[in-house]
C-alpha cells in the first residue's frame, strides 16, 4: 500500500483505509526470482445498494403467490436475485416477467433468478404450499459482485381442496317412465362449474363408461349411453366424477312393459272364401308405436309384408288382420314395435 509496495506480507492481513491493494507473488531463487503478473483488487465497505428489491404477497382461491420487484440503478451492469423458501414449504410457478423463469434448488431450499448482464428493471413470481402461518422469506440481490439480504415475513394460505361433487342430471327418461322398448337411450348433463371448476373426468351408467363423458374445468359434459332393459322394473343409476375424485350420483326406476299378445283366430268374410288371420296386442300407444309386419318361410329371412294389413286400434290394444290364402301353409309372421320419442 502506498510507498510500502515493496513489503513482505503474509495472508490474511488488514486494511485499514480503503484503497488499492496491488500483489505479486515471488518464487525462491532456484526459480530466478521471476514474480508472477500482478494483480490489483480494491478493499473498502460495500458501496450503497444498487438494486431495490420490493416484495408483495397475493392470495387467491385460497394459493398464496409472491412477487418480488427489481429496480437497479444505471450503474448497474449486473445482477442477480436469489429467495429462500422456509422450510416447509414448496414453491411453483416460477416466473420472470411474466415467462417461465428462475431455477429452484431444494439442496439448498432457494430459488435464483440471474444473473442479468443489464441493469433492466424485473419482476418475479413464484406460489408457494404447505402448513398454513407466517413465514420469514429471506431476500437477497447481488450486483457488480456485492449482495444485499433482506427478510421479510409473509403469511401464507393453504389452497382449499375441493370436496364438492359435480351437478348431474338425467334428462332422457323420468323416474317412474314406462317404456315398450328393451333398447333404452338414457342421456345427460354433467358438469362441474362453480363446484371447483375442475372438470369431468367420468360419466359411468349402471357402472360402464358413458358416450362424451368428459369436461375440463366448467365445460359439460353431454353424455349417453344405450342401456338394455329386462320386463318389469329397472333401476338405472348414474354417476359423474370430477377430475379430483369428488362424485356425485342419480338414478330412476323405469317400467320395460313389452307388448303382449292376445289371441289369435282365423276370421273368414268377403268374397271367395277370403279369411284373416288376427291377432292382437296390447300395452301400446297409438301416438308413440309404429307396428311393421314381417312374413318368412324359414323363420330365418324376414320380409316386410306390402302392403301393410289392416290395423285397428282400441284404447292401447291394436288388432292386425292379415289377409291369407286358406291353401296356404308353412308361412309364419312376426311384427315389430318401434317408439317414437
Amino acid at each position: 500500500l502506498g510507498n510500502a509496495k515493496t513489503r513482505q506480507y503474509t495472508a490474511p492481513f488488514f486494511v485499514s483505509v480503503p484503497g488499492n491493494v496491488r500483489a505479486v507473488a515471488i518464487p525462491t531463487a532456484s526459480s530466478g526470482w521471476v514474480a508472477s503478473v500482478d494483480t490489483v483488487a480494491y478493499y473498502g465497505p460495500p458501496p450503497p445498494n444498487l438494486v431495490s428489491l420490493a416484495t408483495s404477497v397475493s392470495e387467491n382461491d385460497g394459493s398464496t403467490t409472491i412477487s418480488l420487484s427489481a429496480k437497479p440503478q444505471t450503474s448497474v451492469f449486473c445482477y442477480a436475485v436469489v429467495e429462500t423458501i422456509p422450510f416447509g414449504l414448496t414453491p411453483s410457478d416460477l416466473m420472470a416477467n411474466g415467462a417461465q423463469g428462475g431455477e429452484w434448488d431444494p439442496a439448498d431450499s432457494v430459488i435464483r433468478w440471474g444473473p442479468y448482464l443489464d441493469d433492466d428493471s424485473r419482476t418475479f413470481s413464484f406460489e408457494v404450499s404447505g402448513p398454513a402461518g407466517i413465514y420469514p422469506f429471506s431476500d437477497q440481490v447481488s450486483f457488480n459482485g456485492y449482495s444485499t439480504t433482506t427478510t421479510i415475513s409473509l403469511p401464507v394460505s393453504m389452497p382449499v381442496a375441493d370436496t364438492t361433487p359435480p351437478a348431474l342430471s338425467i334428462t332422457s327418461v323420468a323416474d317412474g317412465d314406462s317404456e315398450i322398448s328393451a333398447d333404452l337411450l338414457v342421456s345427460g348433463t354433467a358438469s362441474d362449474s362453480g363446484r371447483g371448476n375442475n372438470g369431468i373426468s367420468l360419466v359411468t351408467v349402471d357402472g360402464l363408461p358413458a358416450n362424451n363423458d368428459t369436461a375440463s374445468g366448467a365445460g359439460t359434459a353431454d353424455w349417453s349411453a344405450d342401456v338394455q332393459l329386462h320386463t318389469g322394473p329397472n333401476t338405472i343409476v348414474v354417476v359423474a366424477t370430477d377430475t379430483v375424485g369428488n362424485s356425485t350420483n342419480e338414478a330412476v326406476t323405469v317400467t320395460y312393459n313389452p307388448p303382449t299378445f292376445g289371441a289369435t283366430s282365423i276370421v273368414s268374410g268377403g268374397s271367395g272364401g277370403t279369411q284373416s288371420l288376427q291377432t292382437q296386442l296390447s300395452g301400446l300407444s297409438q301416438s308413440k308405436d309404429t307396428i311393421i309386419l314381417y312374413e318368412s318361410t324359414d323363420l330365418q329371412n324376414w320380409t316386410e309384408v306390402m302392403p301393410q294389413p289392416l290395423m285397428t286400434w282400441n284404447g292401447s290394444t291394436v288388432t292386425i288382420s292379415i289377409p291369407i290364402i286358406p291353401t296356404t301353409t308353412g308361412t309364419y309372421f312376426r311384427v315389430t314395435v318401434t317408439q317414437s320419442p
